[in-house]
């Protein structure tokens, strides 16, 4: 079984690079290959790298699993839907000095970068979700498909955090919030009242600034 990162990017380097560090995660599949649409079929830092329809091709789901390596949670959501309906399973990525509770859930293909991470008692993240280093998920706290958690965000106790939604740096959320779907925590804010669906917000106090109505972090 081979493992094919989808993203060329920041973050497929960073999942390959996790990979390579540790023997026990590298161990789990036979080789790596990197796919990007925007590149023909040759080879990136010394693997394997092909368009989307050159892997279906060429590898069965039986033989490939396929970790998501793109930010936008959108996008997420656009390539966990095309692999699936594909037939091919997702990766599950779970760095080996991240502090995972017995009693928490992860779903399919939910990618946890690097040390430092703790998902408490009881916590459930979705599929597809990607945790970056040094994050902390509370007990209880459910965390829907597609979601972004960037590094050092703090997700208190029986938080919800609906699907496809961007939590940005440093961002700190108040234990029994409501985080909508489809929504922005920008980078630093402190989240003390829920969010509603498409909404960005910003700052300490956080509020709401604007509508994500492109459904894009990036731009």
């Amino acid at each position: 079984m081979d493992i094919a990162i989808y993203g060329a990017g920041g973050s497929g380097r960073e999942l390959e690079e996790m990979l390579v560090s540790y023997p026990e995660l590298r161990g789990l599949w036979d080789d790596i290959i990197f796919i990007d649409d925007t590149k023909e079929q040759g080879t990136f830092r010394g693997y394997q790298v092909m368009p989307y329809e050159r892997i279906v091709e060429l590898y069965s789901p039986e033989s490939l699993e396929i970790a998501i390596a793109v930010g936008e949670p959108a996008s997420r959501e656009l390539l966990l839907n095309k692999v699936k309906n594909s037939g091919y399973k997702l990766a599950t990525v779970v760095c080996p000095l991240a502090k995972i509770s017995k009693s928490a859930y992860l779903g399919e293909g939910v990618i946890i970068i690097e040390k430092n991470v703790l998902v408490s008692e009881d916590a459930h993240i979705g599929d597809n979700v990607w945790v970056n280093a040094n994050a902390i998920i509370g007990h209880d706290v459910r965390i829907g498909n597609n979601c972004q958690i960037s590094s050092f965000a703090f997700i208190g106790g029986r938080t919800r955090v609906d699907e496809n939604t961007y939590i940005g740096a440093a961002a700190a959320i108040r234990e029994n919030i409501q985080i909508g779907h489809d929504t922005i925590i920008s980078m630093g804010a402190i989240v003390l009242k829920d969010v509603r669906d498409y909404k960005i917000v910003m700052g300490n106090p956080a509020r709401e600034i604007a509508e994500n109505k492109d459904r894009r972090v990036f731009k």
